[in-house]
C-alpha cells in the first residue's frame, strides 16, 4: 500500500488538482463523486477559503467596492456550486452536508450570479442549478437561487418548473417569500436578524405586515422631507427674488420645471440628490424617476399593461423584509441608544445609509484631498484621494450584491446589533469591578499596597508578605455576587434577547472570570492590567502626598459608575471646565499664535468660561466658535494624558517628550507601546494644529477638518478603551450635534445665494470681538 505522503501519491494529487482548475475538468469530475470526490471536495474547500480571504482583504481596502472574479474563475465557481448543491442532500453513499454558507459565499460574487440562469452546456439548459436543486429536493439551494432576479424571471417563464422534481418544493411560494433574502446572511448576521425578528415581529404584525411596515418607513421619510424641504432661489421677470420650495413628488416637480431655466433645473436636481431623506425615499420607490439614464444594476419598470417603459427602479424589493426590521430598530424609542449614539443620531444614520445605497455608484469617482486648498499626502508621499458623490448625476444605486453589506451597517447604537462575545461580557463585568478597587484603595493603605506591588514586580523583599498585603483588598464573595447582578442587569438591558436566550452562558463566562481571579489568589494582580490598577495606586499616593493638587484623573477617564456613585447629568457633554482643566481656554481663540499646541496645557483651579451644551448648537450660528473652544479643551486634555503616558513608557523628562513625538515611527519598533502612544499623540497634535490654523479664518472649516481627521484615525485613537474611547465619544458628540445643525441650515443659505460658513463667520467674528 502506498504511503499517504509518497511522491507518487502527491504527484497524482497535484495533477488532479491542476485538472480541476480547468472548467471542463471540474465539470466532468464533480458529478462522479465515487471516483473523484476525494479530490473534488478538498479542492472546492480550498478554493472557497481562498476566495473568502481575498474578498475580506478587498473589502477592507475598498469599503464601497464589491469583490468580483473574472469570467474564467466565475465559470469554475458555477461547477463548484453544482457540486455543493448535490452534496446538500442525502445520497446513497453519503449523508447531506451543511454547505449553505459555501453556496451563499459563491452567490455573493456578481460574476458568478450572472451565470446562474444561463445555459452553461448543451444538456444543462437555462437555470441548470435551480433545476438540479429541484430534482434532488435541495430546498436551501433553491431558496438562495430564487433570490437572483434573472433566475426567478426565467423560472416564472417556465411556470417554476412544475413538471420537474417530485413536487416537494413549491418554488412559486418561495419566490413570493418576502424574507427569502435573509437566507443570504452570514452566521453572525443571521443571529442579529433572528433577534430583530423575535423582538419586532409583533410590531410588524401590529402595523399589518411587511407591506404596511414598508409604507410606514416611506411615510416617515416623506414627513422628514416636508419638515425640512430643499429650496431654490428664483428671480421673477421683474427681478424680484423669491424662495421656491421644491415639491416632494416628481410630477409636481415637472410642472415646476416649465418655469425654470436649464441651470435652475440642474441646480434643483442637485438639491434633491443631496437631500438624504428624499434620496432614501427614491431608492425605495418603484419606479424612481430620478434614476440616472446610464444607471446599472436596476430593473426596467413595466406599466399596468405589462409593457416596458423607460423608467427604472432599484433592487430594494428583495430586501424589503430586512429593511423593515432595521427601520423599526433604528426608530425604536424604547431601545436605549448605546455606544455614544443618541436616538436621533441612530435614526439619522439609518436614513443616511439607505440614501448611500441609493447613490452607491455615484461615489465611483475619486478626487485629490485638499484642506484649505493644500493637497494632502500619504506617508509614501503620494497625494491622498477620496471618493465623492457626483451630485450632478441622477441616482446610481448599489448592485444587489452590495446592498446586504451596506444594509448591515445601517444601524448602530442598538443592543440587538451587537453580537456579544466573551470579551464584551468580561468588559462589562470590569466596569463594575473597577469601582470596587477605586474605593478599596485609599489614602490610608495606598503606600503599603504600592510598596508591596513594586516589591513583587522588582523581586524585592518577601514575596509572600507582599502577596498577603495585596490580598487584603481581595473582592469579598458577597460583593462579587452584587457585581454579577449589576453586570447581568446591564447586559440584559443592552442585549435583550441575546441575554435572555443565553443567560446561562453569560453567567458561566462571568463566573469563570471571577473564579480565575480567585484561583490566582490575588485579585489585584489578576485584574491589574485590564483595569490599570497600578494607575489607581499612583493616583492615591499622589493625592496623599499632594493634597492640594488636582487629580490626574478629574473626569474619571479610567473608571466606571455604579448605582449610588456620582454621575454626570444625563444629556450633558463631558465637561472638563468644571474640574479645572485648561486655564488658558478662557482666553483662547483658534488661530492665536501665542498658544503652543505642542506643549500640553496645565491644570488650573480656575475653570474656562466656555461651557457648550449639545442643544445650544441649534439656537444660534455663533456656536461654532464655542465648539472650537470645546474641541480644543478635549484635544489638549487628551494630549496632556498622552504626554504623561509617553513620559512613563519612555522614562524621558516631560520637556523631552515633544522631541520624542517627532521621531519616525520606524525608529520605535523595539517599543510597540511607545510607538502607539506617539502615533496617537501626532493625531491629536494635528487636530490642535487645525484648530489653531490662523490662515483658515473659518471656524466651521476647522471643525469640519477635525471631523475628517477623526474619521481617518478613529480606530487608532479608540485603541485606548478607557481614555481614547471617552475622548472620541466626547468629540464626536460635539461634532455630530453641530453637523446636524449645519445640514439643516446649509441648503437654506444656498437657496438664498449665500454660503453658510460666511454667515457663521460674521457671527463668530462678532462674538470674538465682544469677548
Amino acid at each position: 500500500m502506498m504511503p499517504s505522503d509518497s511522491p507518487l501519491k502527491m504527484a497524482i494529487r497535484d495533477t488532479v488538482n491542476h485538472f480541476l482548475t480547468i472548467g471542463a475538468g471540474l465539470a466532468y469530475a464533480e458529478p462522479h463523486d465515487h471516483e473523484y470526490g476525494r479530490f473534488v471536495h478538498p479542492f472546492i474547500a480550498h478554493q472557497i477559503n481562498a476566495y473568502q480571504h481575498a474578498k475580506n482583504e478587498y473589502e477592507q481596502t475598498n469599503p464601497n467596492g464589491v469583490f468580483n472574479l473574472d469570467e474564467q474563475e466565475a465559470r469554475l465557481c458555477f461547477y463548484m456550486l453544482r457540486n455543493l448543491i448535490r452534496r446538500g442532500v442525502d445520497r446513497e453513499h453519503a449523508a447531506a452536508e451543511d454547505v449553505t454558507d459555501e453556496i451563499r459565499m459563491l452567490l455573493s460574487i456578481p460574476s458568478v450570479r450572472a451565470l446562474c440562469h444561463l445555459p452553461m452546456s448543451d444538456e444543462g439548459g437555462e437555470n441548470e442549478l435551480l433545476r438540479l436543486a429541484i430534482r434532488i429536493g435541495n430546498q436551501e439551494a433553491s431558496s438562495l437561487l430564487l433570490q437572483l432576479p434573472e433566475v426567478r424571471r426565467v423560472a416564472e417563464q417556465h411556470n417554476f418548473y412544475e413538471n420537474e422534481g417530485d413536487g416537494t418544493l413549491d418554488l412559486r411560494q418561495m419566490a413570493q417569500d418576502k424574507e427569502s433574502s435573509m437566507v443570504a446572511l452570514s452566521v453572525s448576521e443571521r443571529e442579529v436578524v433572528n433577534q430583530l425578528k423575535q423582538h419586532y415581529q409583533g410590531k410588524i404584525n401590529e402595523l399589518g405586515g411587511h407591506t404596511q411596515a414598508f409604507a410606514s418607513l416611506k411615510n416617515e421619510l416623506k414627513k422628514r422631507y416636508e419638515a425640512n424641504p430643499t429650496t431654490l432661489e428664483l428671480v421673477d421677470r421683474y427681478g424680484k427674488k423669491h424662495t421656491q420650495m421644491l415639491p416632494f413628488e416628481w410630477d409636481e416637480f415637472q410642472q415646476l420645471k416649465e418655469g425654470l431655466s436649464k441651470e435652475q433645473y440642474k441646480n434643483a436636481l442637485i438639491a434633491y440628490h443631496q437631500h438624504e431623506a428624499h434620496t432614501a425615499y427614491r431608492y425605495l420607490s418603484k419606479p424612481n424617476p430620478w434614476m440616472a439614464d446610464n444607471a446599472s444594476y436596476v430593473y426596467v419598470y413595466d406599466n399596468e399593461q405589462g409593457q416596458q417603459t423607460a423608467l427604472r427602479y432599484s433592487t430594494f424589493e428583495e430586501y424589503q423584509a430586512l429593511i423593515n426590521l432595521f427601520y423599526l430598530a433604528a426608530f425604536d424609542e424604547e431601545a436605549p441608544a448605546i455606544d455614544g449614539y443618541t436616538l436621533e443620531g441612530r435614526k439619522t444614520l439609518f436614513i443616511k445609509q439607505i440614501a448611500l445605497i441609493g447613490r452607491a455608484h455615484n461615489w465611483d469617482k475619486s478626487r485629490v484631498v485638499t484642506i484649505n486648498g493644500v493637497v494632502q499626502y500619504d506617508q509614501d508621499g503620494s497625494p491622498k484621494e477620496e471618493e465623492y458623490d457626483d451630485v450632478s448625476e441622477g441616482d446610481k444605486p448599489s448592485c444587489y450584491s452590495g446592498v446586504l453589506r451596506r444594509l448591515m451597517q445601517s444601524v448602530f447604537g442598538h443592543g440587538l446589533f451587537k453580537v456579544v462575545t466573551a470579551n464584551m461580557i468580561k468588559q462589562t463585568l470590569n466596569e463594575y469591578i473597577k469601582p470596587y478597587f477605586d474605593n478599596a484603595i485609599t489614602k490610608d493603605n495606598c503606600a503599603q499596597l504600592q510598596q508591596a506591588y513594586e516589591g513583587l514586580i522588582n523581586g524585592d523583599g518577601d514575596v509572600e508578605e507582599h502577596l498577603q498585603c495585596l490580598k487584603t483588598i481581595n473582592i469579598p464573595e458577597d460583593t462579587k455576587k452584587e457585581i454579577m447582578q449589576l453586570a447581568c442587569a446591564q447586559l440584559e438591558n443592552t442585549y435583550k434577547s441575546q441575554f435572555s436566550n443565553h443567560k446561562d452562558v453569560f453567567e458561566a463566562i462571568m463566573t469563570r472570570y471571577l473564579n480565575a481571579a480567585k484561583q490566582s489568589g490575588c485579585d489585584f494582580i489578576y485584574f491589574q492590567s485590564s483595569l490599570s490598577l497600578e494607575r489607581v495606586l499612583e493616583e492615591r499616593v499622589r493625592q496623599k502626598n499632594e493634597p492640594n493638587q488636582l487629580s490626574e484623573n478629574p473626569v474619571h477617564f479610567w473608571s466606571a459608575t455604579v448605582p449610588g456613585a456620582p454621575q454626570e447629568p444625563e444629556g450633558q457633554p463631558l465637561n472638563l471646565a468644571e474640574v479645572g482643566i485648561i486655564s488658558q481656554v478662557e482666553n483662547f481663540k483658534p488661530g492665536d499664535e501665542k498658544h503652543n499646541a505642542k506643549q500640553p496645557l496645565v491644570a488650573s483651579d480656575e475653570p474656562p468660561k466656555c461651557n457648550v451644551s449639545g442643544l445650544s448648537f441649534f439656537k444660534a450660528p455663533d456656536e461654532s466658535l464655542k465648539v472650537a473652544f470645546k474641541l480644543m479643551e478635549l484635544c489638549t486634555a487628551y494630549q496632556a494624558y498622552l504626554y504623561k503616558e509617553i513620559q512613563k513608557v519612555s522614562k524621558k523628562k516631560i520637556t523631552e517628550v515633544s522631541d520624542l513625538v517627532k521621531i519616525p515611527l520606524m525608529n520605535l519598533t523595539e517599543s510597540p507601546d511607545l510607538a502607539k502612544l506617539v502615533r496617537k499623540c501626532r493625531i491629536v497634535n494635528h487636530m490642535i494644529d487645525v484648530l489653531e490654523n490662523s490662515e483658515d479664518s473659518s471656524h466651521l472649516d476647522r471643525i469640519r477638518n477635525i471631523e475628517t481627521i477623526l474619521t481617518e484615525n478613529k480606530e487608532i485613537l479608540a485603541e485606548h478603551r478607557s481614555t481614547g474611547g471617552k475622548f472620541l465619544q466626547a468629540v464626536l458628540n460635539e461634532l455630530s450635534t453641530l453637523v446636524s445643525f449645519i445640514y439643516k441650515k446649509e441648503w437654506k443659505c444656498k437657496a438664498k445665494g449665500e454660503v453658510l460658513s460666511d454667515a457663521l463667520e460674521v457671527e463668530t467674528n462678532r462674538l470674538s470681538s465682544s469677548k
